[in-house]
């Protein structure tokens, strides 16, 4: 690389660099927010006093279903009791130990804060609101070995227990 520079210095007008890895965010910008989360409620026909029971059940449906690859592939689910444990450190032990060499690792799950939403009744119109949230909520994280990007890693959350 750095002959490369050399080579093309008077072309160049900066570089970048960075970690070993590549870190893909997404958002459903939409509901990312009370407001956006009110309108997606109230389009779907869910009134906010159920809004806790919405969240459950999707929560259970979203966590079933991804365990469930987890559980087709024969793979170990570890649950942590201790998120400050080496997540990675742990998967990498397990690919080693089974010589996974393609596919999923195994998914480990733990609670750990997230951001959420409470409900709340505002006094001076009589309604509930959303209010944002730190709450905890379970992780899951689905460890793989992909062919040709390597280990990788993949969370998703859950809403909070209530």
């Amino acid at each position: 690389m750095n002959s490369f520079l050399q080579r093309h210095v008077r072309s160049v007008i900066g570089t970048i660099s960075g970690w070993d890895r590549l870190r893909f965010r997404g958002t459903l910008r939409m509901l990312a927010n009370a407001v956006g989360l009110e309108r997606f409620l109230s389009y779907t026909g869910h009134l906010l006093k159920d809004f806790g029971d919405y969240a459950q059940q999707l929560s259970r449906r979203t966590r079933d279903a991804s365990l469930a690859v987890t559980e087709q592939a024969a793979r170990p689910v570890v649950h942590l009791d201790n998120p400050g444990v080496c997540k990675e450190e742990l998967a990498r032990d397990i690919q080693e130990r089974d010589g996974v060499r393609q596919g999923l690792i195994c998914t480990l799950t733990a609670v750990e804060p997230c951001y959420s939403y409470n409900l709340r009744s505002n006094r001076a119109n009589g309604h509930l609101e959303l209010v944002r949230a730190y709450r905890k909520c379970q992780h899951l994280y689905h460890y793989y070995q992909h062919p040709l990007w390597g280990f990788m890693r993949w969370r998703r959350w859950t809403a909070p227990s209530r």
